[in-house]
């Protein structure tokens, strides 16, 4: 039992203090090789890092047990409340006891006696994270009992951490007080590293420097086998051991639902191995808003926008009555009454086009336009392939245009044609200029020519204006779709690459301001004015990289369930569909799938945004 003194000794005073102070807390800190600087996110960084208690995203408690060589207990209960904006407070209590230590005297060793011997170290910490980095202070007292002996001191542990996808760094000191029973406290400094290569691999070190002793580290790995089960594996430096085996330790953790179970196993050297064992529970933030109640405002919206479409119809505005009832059907896929609306709105709509394309080309016709006759028919047909009078009259009309000419030259007119009817003006201009190398003279291609030159130049004045509406109306998500559009059909124009980088400086503009706007406010703890922000951006730029980042830190900030996050991008997604940014709706419904596959009503709005994405991008 000598061997017992020895280790109170220890634990009371080596070269550095308090060695009580020194130990590990938590199974997980412990099977890392006590590396917990930079990678603690649990209620026990109060006793090591206090800026590590900032990853604390949910109401946690955990409780701590091992059974220390010679019949001594360790143990710990910690917990950690987060504030919402205004941090995390950490607090808990450690502590060590035993009541067999032997007392004998030089007198007479061979009778003795036994007494108790306990440390018991109570702490309360704070935490608050601004973007990447936290900080954390923590106010600690140990009151120690040898024998009769008793003392009481306080100290302080004060950390910060920075905290990114791939790299976690903490920076800490330790143990900054009195003295007890005539013993300094075991003041150090601790940094730590924890790199993540991948999602489930976690590989971390610590290097300690004692004020009154030499560097040591510690290395530790742990490998996240499947989402509940945890494998790790570390080496504590700092333990007092010339053989590297003993320095070794290792453990698992197992989580189900909100309960997480961990256990570790460490040497103590000449003592054998401890076993340690942690539970934890964890209670997440309650939904403030029930799923019946977002249903219900579906239903609302769809409604809203149902009875706004049949004003518009019975105004005779086929247009803006289809928009209003593909907006309802975006809020509520299933209601049959904007179908049926639709079905008639389209029939009349159709019916109203073929009406005027055909009374045009009819027109053109007349006046010996035979191109723009033929577009005009053309246009009839496409709404109506079995009308015979368009069909007529465009064969009577392509007729004519050949009429005189060789096959060859024939052929290229009808090319020209074909690309006339698709807009694709510059491309029936080449075509048509072929031919007016070989026939100089012709007057008739030289209309077609002269034909297809204006209706370019209709085309990009007309497109130029809309794109200086759309930016005076602040629209510049539409405006950029459009240019960028038109420089596709026309890459040489200089109109449009002016246009093009006035907007994109207006834009570049608008994301810088949101981002100034959105990282005052992560600053400031407005995490959900912050997202508002950042999701702002992604408007304009549905993959900016700056905004995904912040709202993923965002992310780590806000507690929510993944049933209100699928919830929320549902609604995001609507909001973008709303503003024509399909590809941005696209996104945010794709990831409500990622999140729960089986969402209502969100495979159908994909469906419906993806055909107007690809009818936008024609």
């Amino acid at each position: 039992m000598g061997n017992l003194v020895l280790s109170f000794l220890f634990i009371l005073q080596s070269y550095t203090g308090v060695e009580f102070l020194r130990m590990g807390v938590g199974s997980r800190s412990i099977a890392l090789g006590n590396t917990y600087i930079g990678i603690s996110d649990d209620p026990y960084g109060i006793f090591c890092n206090p800026a590590g208690i900032s990853n604390v995203h949910y109401l946690h408690f955990s409780s701590f047990y091992g059974r220390w060589f010679l019949d001594t207990d360790l143990g710990s209960i910690a917990g950690a409340i987060p504030l919402g904006n205004r941090g995390v407070l950490g607090f808990g209590i450690r502590g060590l006891y035993t009541d067999k230590i032997e007392q004998r005297t030089e007198e007479d060793p061979w009778n003795y006696n036994y007494y108790s011997a306990y440390f018991l170290n109570p702490s309360i910490a704070y935490a608050r994270r601004v973007n990447n980095f936290s900080f954390g202070i923590g106010l600690n007292g140990i009151n120690a009992k040898i024998e009769s002996e008793t003392g009481y001191t306080i100290f302080l542990n004060a950390g910060i951490g920075y905290y990114t996808e791939l790299v976690d760094f903490g920076f800490a000191l330790s143990n900054l007080g009195g003295k007890i029973l005539n013993t300094g406290l075991p003041v150090n400094v601790r940094s730590g590293l924890c790199i993540k290569p991948f999602s489930n691999l976690h590989l971390s070190a610590d290097i300690i420097k004692p004020f009154e002793d030499k560097f040591s580290y510690n290395i530790g790995i742990e490998y996240l086998l499947v989402d509940i089960l945890a494998l790790r594996l570390g080496c504590n430096n700092d333990f007092y051991s010339e053989s590297f085996i003993k320095k070794l330790s290792g453990g698992i953790g197992f989580r189900a639902g909100n309960i997480t179970i961990d256990y570790s196993a460490s040497s103590s050297g000449v003592f054998g191995l401890t076993h340690f064992f942690t539970l934890s529970y964890s209670i997440p933030k309650k939904k403030k808003e029930p799923v019946r109640e977002i249903l219900a405002r579906e239903k609302m919206m769809s409604v809203t926008y149902l009875k706004q479409g049949i004003r518009y119809y019975y105004m005779g505005k086929y247009e803006e009555a289809l928009y209003s009832w593909d907006l309802s059907l975006i809020w509520d896929p299933g209601n049959k009454e904007a179908l049926k609306c639709i079905a008639k709105a389209e029939k009349k709509l159709k019916d109203k086009r073929i009406e005027v394309f055909l009374a045009d080309g009819e027109k053109k016709f007349n006046q010996g336009n035979y191109l723009e006759a033929i577009y005009n028919f053309e246009k009839v047909l496409e709404l109506d392939s079995d009308l015979s009078k368009a069909r007529n009259l465009k064969l009577e009309a392509e007729r004519i245009l050949k009429k005189g000419v060789s096959e060859d030259i024939a052929e290229k007119i009808e090319q020209g044609i074909f690309n006339f009817k698709l807009s694709n003006y510059k491309k029936a201009i080449e075509i048509w200029n072929e031919i007016l190398k070989l026939k100089p003279n012709n007057k008739t291609i030289q209309s077609y020519i002269n034909n297809a030159k204006r209706k370019m130049n209709d085309e990009i004045s007309i497109t130029l204006v809309d794109i200086d509406n759309y930016v005076s109306q602040g629209s510049l998500k539409n405006a950029s779709d459009l240019v960028t559009r038109m420089l596709k059909k026309y890459p040489d124009s200089d109109r449009f690459k002016k246009q093009s980088l006035f907007v994109e400086q207006k834009i570049n503009e608008i994301i810088n301001k949101h981002l100034e706007e959105g990282r005052k406010l992560l600053s400031a703890g407005e995490y959900i004015k912050a997202e508002k922000e950042f999701h702002a951006i992604l408007e304009y730029y549905p993959k900016n990289s700056k905004a995904l980042i912040y709202l993923e830190e965002i992310k780590k900030q806000i507690s929510r369930s993944e049933k209100e996050y699928a919830e929320r991008y549902y609604l995001l997604g609507i909001d973008a569909y709303t503003k024509n940014n399909f590809e941005l709706a696209i996104e945010y419904w794709e990831k409500v799938l990622g999140i729960d596959p089986s969402y209502t009503n969100v495979k159908k709005n994909l469906k419906r945004a993806r055909i107007k994405l690809s009818e936008l991008k024609k």
